[in-house]
């Protein structure tokens, strides 16, 4: 699994353990420095505030030809003109949308203009087993953001929620190319994330839009194994089981117990639910 986050000189503990980091275009061209400075990560220039023209694309592609070690990819706008994008294909330039595929239709989309990578969001986070094979076959990168929480509802429980927990990384690696860190404090969120892949507290704590106070510590390990290919199951009341996973670790906090990994015997009562879950 490697590690996205948006490139903040504060953040050097975070930048040092990142794959790639995320910087705005401007006028002051600051991504120069940033490129010159990580030739060995990837460096995504974001054209979020100002859209990508001809006369930036050619300077960039004059930045390519004159430092071919460099690592790059342009985030650009949802509309952006196709000259454009046939003038980073001809110079195989990697480009890729700040546009998020939360269903089949958009991903057929966007791998048909000709990105490099896909943004996994909302309820196409649930059908990770059947897209990664897709994604592949086009040599698309697939990326997510693991702590957001995401919807196309508002109002809707945290379980029905598309998130990955630090616990869960390894598992989602298979599924996965790159995580996203969408934080004010890069440093400790790409450590918990990358480096400890665990949290022993609430998820809301680390995982922006989860509400519901929910102990990481008591949540079954295998959980994200009924989620990657679900499809949300749930949305037609044909599954209950991370509601039932949400439901026990709450039971289980408001006794005070917790979850561990040791090897001594689980409390028959406690194994009694986690069978019931796994039917």
């Amino acid at each position: 699994m490697k590690y996205c986050i948006t490139y903040k000189k504060s953040s050097k503990g975070a930048i040092e353990q990142a794959e790639e980091l995320l910087i705005q275009y401007n006028e002051k061209k600051d991504f120069l420095e940033c490129l010159l400075q990580y030739p060995q990560k990837r460096i995504i220039i974001a054209f979020d505030n100002i859209n990508l023209n001809e006369e930036i694309l050619k300077m960039i592609i004059k930045i390519k030809k004159e430092n071919k070690d460099i690592q790059m990819a342009l985030r650009v706008q949802k509309d952006i003109e196709q000259k454009l994008i046939d003038e980073m294909k001809k110079n195989k330039i990697d480009f890729f949308l700040n546009y998020y595929a939360y269903n089949l239709d958009i991903f057929w989309g966007l791998i048909k203009m000709g990105v490099s990578d896909i943004y996994i969001t909302e309820d196409l986070g649930f059908n990770l087993i059947a897209i990664k094979p897709l994604a592949e076959k086009e040599n698309i990168i697939i990326r997510a953001f693991p702590n957001i929480a995401q919807s196309a509802w508002k109002n809707i429980e945290d379980y029905k929620k598309f998130f990955i927990r630090p616990n869960d990384v390894d598992f989602y690696s298979q599924y996965i190319d790159v995580l996203e860190i969408i934080t004010t404090n890069e440093n400790v969120i790409l450590n918990i994330y990358k480096e400890l892949k665990t949290w022993n507290g609430e998820l809301k704590e680390i995982i922006i839009g989860i509400e519901s106070p929910i102990d990481n510590r008591n949540i079954i390990p295998t959980f994200s194994t009924y989620r990657v290919g679900c499809e949300k199951k749930c949305n037609k009341n044909k599954c209950e089981i991370c509601k039932h996973i949400f439901d026990l670790s709450q039971t289980l906090s408001s006794k005070d117990l917790i979850l561990t990994k040791n090897k001594e015997k689980v409390p028959n009562n406690l194994q009694e639910k986690i069978d019931l879950l796994k039917k």
